[in-house]
């Protein structure tokens, strides 16, 4: 017969030391058999002389002609034939560089073990001081070293009863696995350390005014603490996308935050104040109701975190009154370009106090409607997620707990000293 794809016999059993896909299926699991392994290699023989005396290359396979499968086994790889692995396959040898369809693919973090489990026993030079090593069986080390060389075709040990050697081909496959295990050690050692010790590059976005007034002190002290840490600033009046943008925190402050899926930690409050110069109120008056600001130039704040069209003002008594803005000669985006239009004498306008607060203090901007306050603006830190954080994001995520509610209270004291007790109870209520 030509082939062995052409007999029409149950073929030969094949007894295989790899115990992946050659070894018979009823001696799997169960290393007694092997305690009578001269009488099952000869009945293997008998078989197979039944079927056109199929070659020997050990006394551990039996090799079928070449029209069988590649084989499964690394022993029967190294001869360059094909082992029958329990039924003869009619199908062809498979084209050069493909694997076996006999050998299963295995999961990446096994091969992993197998692979550090190899380098322990070729450094140890025995399987059994490993399997004490690990607390396992002698069998269950030398398994998983079967299953690493069935995996990469090829034999990486040479056993003996009392010796364990390398192939020239283990040789090989020992030093590169020293190197990327070395490599993968490293690699998580340095990403345990990083959830332990703050060190790195920590991409910190904040919104304009809040930024220049509170945030670059806060990350000043911060890094005296922390010298490992770099930091890259990015001031925008806006919110931005944290995954996208690549920013481990952004610093906001809002009326409402929008719901964006990720996690915001309060960090303190503030409030924003209508402020006017002392030249534009000398020349247009000061209002003292909510109804007098329509005799008056109001300029815009327009942010995504607060919009614009409409000021709430709530008296000391509970008393709210929303004033709708009418079409501003002057509108901006940045709290700061605001100040310099009202520093100007353009008009009255809404800022946040931690902007105003300086030129209040220095007497450049004078309070408007101070029985009166607008809504509070909370201050967050906001990051993509509470699991696994960096120790250089949750130590800063700390620190600004630390400092920025500390700050914003005392920016309100200083605005009430600074009123002379007007408008306490409203800005008592904000703190």
């Amino acid at each position: 017969m030509e082939g062995c794809a052409d007999r029409s016999r149950d073929e030969p059993e094949i007894i295989c030391h790899c115990d992946i896909n050659c070894r018979p299926r009823r001696l799997r699991g169960r290393p007694l058999a092997f305690q009578d392994a001269e009488n099952v290699r000869a009945r293997a023989r008998r078989r197979a002389s039944a079927y056109n005396s199929p070659d020997l290359i050990s006394t551990n396979h039996i090799i079928c002609r070449p029209r069988c499968p590649l084989p499964a086994c690394p022993m029967a790889r190294a001869s360059g034939r094909s082992v029958v692995p329990g039924r003869a396959s009619r199908r062809s040898p498979l084209p050069a560089g493909r694997c076996s369809p006999f050998i299963p693919e295995a999961h990446p973090m096994d091969m992993l073990d197998n692979m550090r489990l190899f380098v322990r026993v070729v450094e140890a030079g025995s399987f059994t001081a490993v399997a004490k090593e690990i607390d396992a069986t002698t069998a269950q080390v030398s398994r998983a070293v079967s299953n690493l060389e069935a995996h990469v075709q090829t034999r990486l040990l040479h056993r003996t009863t009392r010796h364990l050697g390398l192939t020239e081909s283990g040789q090989r496959y020992f030093e590169r696995a020293k190197s990327i295990l070395a490599e993968i050690d490293y690699a998580n050692a340095e990403a345990r350390n990083a959830l332990l010790r703050p060190s790195g590059k920590l991409r910190i976005h904040a919104m304009t005014g809040l930024g220049q007034s509170h945030v670059v002190s806060s990350i000043v002290r911060y890094q005296e603490d922390n010298p490992d840490v770099s930091v890259e600033l990015t001031l925008a009046q806006r919110m931005p996308n944290l995954v996208e943008e690549g920013y481990d925190v952004s610093i906001v402050s809002a009326s409402h935050l929008p719901d964006s899926g990720y996690v915001a930690q309060t960090c303190g409050t503030s409030c924003s104040v209508l402020v006017a110069s002392r030249e534009y109120l000398a020349r247009h008056g000061t209002p003292t109701t909510p109804d007098d600001l329509a005799k008056h130039v109001c300029l815009r704040l327009d942010t995504p975190a607060s919009p614009g069209g409409e000021w709430r003002l709530e008296r000391d008594d509970g008393d709210e009154t929303v004033y709708a803005l009418p079409p501003a000669p002057f509108q901006a985006n940045v709290p700061d370009a605001l100040s310099v239009a009202v520093r100007a004498g353009r008009g009255i306008g809404s800022i946040a106090l931690y902007t105003a607060l300086d030129d209040i203090r220095e007497g450049r901007l004078v309070r408007v409607l101070p029985n009166y306050r607008l809504d509070t603006l909370s201050v967050y830190a906001v990051y993509a997620t509470r699991r696994y954080l960096d120790a250089k994001i949750r130590t800063f995520l700390d620190h600004l707990r630390t400092t920025l509610a500390p700050a914003l209270e005392n920016d309100l004291k200083e605005l009430n000293r600074l009123n002379g007790g007007v408008g306490k109870k409203a800005l008592r209520e904000v703190a």
